[in-house]
């Protein structure tokens, strides 16, 4: 999901099932379907194929952002048109999403890319993203300086750590940031074994070379136990906003106990990732939470959702939840579960819905300064699930 914060535009792309109605029969079995709001979130339209590339087995992993002041709309998406494997594709729209250019990889010659994440400078020039490759996970990073017309691609880490990029920003002087996460699948049956890393990727100057902050180490967090989720579901997410001051947020997840439950925390730099101060919880201790998704508008501003077990880490009970911050990140509100619908789907009841469905959501602040989430909930990670998402009164 992304938001135009001077437009009242807002996108939502999410993977679905089959072709029927709303794809073409050329379409994917698993393909990426958009939908578009054109009154900050109120009313949807119909939803549409993001990209219709042919002799694709599948499509994953979309992130979006929006250029500020030009409404264009900038895609990374994992496109399945290799024997056993994904490219990094990027796509944008300059017509608020009523039409896409044709796909560019990102990769050069990279034989496999998996979890892209994107972002851009305040003009849209300057277009980066990050993913992990095919050595064990290793980090990569594709640049472009043209509007996302040619890419350059290098390779940031050699090692046995597992990189997950899951957020980004671009700061108003250009410094950008990537908030990722490492793991180390050493366990048996390659479950992660030792600390989960948590990072900021920093460049200072437009791409050319990189720095890999740590901002915390923790511990692994509980295994996921529903049917068909892997045992690191629940582990390894980060997020990371800036402001209009440049104050930096970073939220991650983690355990204080190997396999024990995990607690949301966040903590801030006044000086774009040069020193970080300690971490704030935010989520509650004893109840296991994940995937902070941070956003911000306006000098302090900064607004967080996050997921949360109930009833004593009740892993069939899960809320999301909300807390904003007026001052950079160093005080917080008071908790609101944005997933207050009780009815409906039979994963849902009064304590929460059943399971976390997908690998993403996301967070954003339209045009009126309402802040809007978008969630997956399903019976389990198989699903059927469903999207959701919550608009600020």
């Amino acid at each position: 999901m992304a938001t135009d914060p001077n437009e009242p535009y807002v996108y939502l792309t999410t993977t679905r099932y089959g072709a029927g109605k709303t794809c073409a029969k050329h379409c994917p079995f698993l393909y990426l379907a958009t939908t578009i709001s054109n009154d900050g979130g109120a009313s949807w339209g119909q939803q549409v194929p993001l990209c219709v590339c042919r002799g694709a087995g599948g499509q994953y992993d979309p992130t979006m952002e929006v250029v500020p002041n030009k409404g264009f709309v900038y895609s990374v998406f994992l496109n399945g048109d290799r024997a056993g494997a994904f490219s990094a594709l990027f796509i944008k729209s300059t017509d608020h999403g009523q039409t896409w250019t044709d796909p560019v990889h990102v990769y050069g010659h990279v034989s496999w890319t998996d979890k892209p994440e994107i972002t851009m400078s305040p003009s849209g020039r300057d277009v980066y993203v990050s993913w992990n490759g095919p050595q064990g996970g290793d980090l990569y990073v594709g640049v472009s300086h043209d509007y996302g017309k040619t890419w350059s691609h290098e390779k940031l880490t050699t090692s046995k750590r597992y990189y997950y990029a899951y957020d980004a920003t671009v700061l108003q002087d250009g410094v950008v940031m990537f908030a990722e996460s490492s793991v180390l699948y050493g366990g048996p049956g390659q479950s992660v074994s030792g600390p989960i890393w948590h990072h900021a990727i920093i460049s200072r100057d437009h791409g050319a070379s990189w720095e890999n902050v740590v901002v915390a180490k923790v511990a692994g967090g509980e295994p996921c136990v529903a049917l068909g989720c892997g045992s690191d579901y629940y582990t390894g997410q980060a997020s990371i906003t800036s402001d209009s001051k440049g104050n930096v947020v970073f939220g991650y997840e983690g355990a204080t106990v190997d396999q024990g439950p995990q607690q949301v925390y966040v903590k801030t730099s006044p000086d774009e990732g040069r020193s970080w101060g300690s971490k704030v919880a935010l989520s509650v201790e004893g109840e296991n939470a994940t995937g902070p998704r941070l956003a911000s508008s306006g000098a302090g501003d900064a607004r967080i959702w996050y997921v949360q077990t109930a009833n004593g880490d009740d892993q069939d009970a899960w809320n999301v939840w909300y807390r904003s911050s007026a001052d950079g990140g160093k005080s917080w509100s008071a908790p609101v579960r944005l997933s207050n619908a009780t009815t409906g789907p039979a994963y849902k009841s009064e304590d929460g819905f059943a399971e976390i469905y997908g690998d993403y959501g996301e967070i954003g602040v339209t045009s009126e300064g309402r802040t809007i989430a978008a969630w997956g909930e399903g019976p389990d990670y198989v699903g059927p699930g469903g999207t959701w998402f919550a608009l600020q009164n």
